[in-house]
């Protein structure tokens, strides 16, 4: 029996890196997903833009949204995975463009019992991005070493020809001969549903940074093993500043999640099973996808 997936995307106000990464979710070689826009509050332009691009590609989009009141991920990631009856739940940010075997190689390595991870992040650069259009991602350039090179001078250039020089059964190659186990990377991960019901998903009392590891470590607490597919699960993620990085909450975000390792805590007492579902709106849903029924 086939099984139901969606991607589900946090975004905030970044309509032009998303819409690098819809041309690629309209290539994928598995076309039958939802993706569910968690948006924590953009501007109605925003909003405009994304839904004119996923209209004219043709993709089944379900768009929420809750008011801008301050950094609240994790109540519209909770909300999205209320409102959605998938299965199977893809986590991206909406600046990453996926490769177009990023849907089917997480469908094929998602397991009972496990998330799945695609690992560290493989940075595109401003001028790099200012070049790319609609051909580059449908035809694969952005994702083929011989069109990058031409930027090798901002590029890693050892990290990018091995990450994206194989797929299919060689690349699955390559990640058994690097196991791995990784922490839950909100840009590019998959869990079950139902093991992201069982935690109660997203810590709302969380704030900023850290929030997708604490979700993983909880899974992890509950029974919930994960793997780190880096040369499989391949997503190319489009650069930016980070002006609100606070190195003060990293460091303070690093010893929660040591605390939370330790305590061995699963549930949070304010995830999804609280207001979160109740508070965000269906702004639009394209390719008569629709909200399925939820918890």
């Amino acid at each position: 029996m086939a099984v139901s997936v969606s991607v589900i995307v946090s975004f905030f106000n970044n309509a032009d890196l998303f819409r690098r990464a819809l041309w690629g979710y309209a290539v994928q070689d598995e076309d039958d997903f939802t993706i569910v826009v968690a948006d924590d509050g953009s501007s109605r332009d925003q909003v405009d833009a994304v839904a004119l691009t996923a209209g004219e590609l043709g993709l089944n989009v379900v768009h929420l949204w809750q008011e801008d009141n301050g950094f609240r991920k994790a109540r519209i990631l909770n909300s999205a995975i209320a409102d959605t009856g998938s299965e199977l739940l893809i986590f991206v940010d909406a600046d990453m463009i996926p490769r177009k075997d990023f849907i089917s190689s997480h469908l094929r390595l998602a397991k009972p019992g496990y998330f799945i991870t695609g690992g560290a992040h493989l940075n595109l650069p401003t001028e790099i991005q200012e070049q790319i259009d609609p051909s580059d991602v449908r035809e694969g350039r952005i994702f083929q070493w011989s069109w990058l090179k031409q930027y090798r001078d901002v590029l890693e250039e050892r990290r990018f020809r091995l990450r994206l020089g194989k797929s299919g059964r060689a690349a699955r190659a390559l990640d058994a001969l690097f196991p791995r186990t990784n922490a839950f990377i909100g840009c590019n991960s998959s869990c079950w549903r139902t093991d992201a019901l069982a935690v109660n998903g997203f810590d709302e009392d969380w704030g900023y940074g850290g929030l997708d590891r604490d979700f993983g470590i909880r899974l992890t607490n509950n029974g919930i093993r994960s793997r780190r597919h880096q040369f499989s699960l391949v997503a190319l993620h489009q650069e930016h500043g980070r002006s609100y990085r606070d190195p003060e909450k990293v460091r303070r975000n690093k010893q929660k999640l040591t605390e939370r390792s330790a305590s061995g805590i699963t549930r949070v007492d304010h995830g999804i099973d609280g207001q979160s579902k109740l508070e965000a709106k269906v702004l639009y849903a394209l390719g008569g996808a629709g909200v399925q029924p939820g918890v």
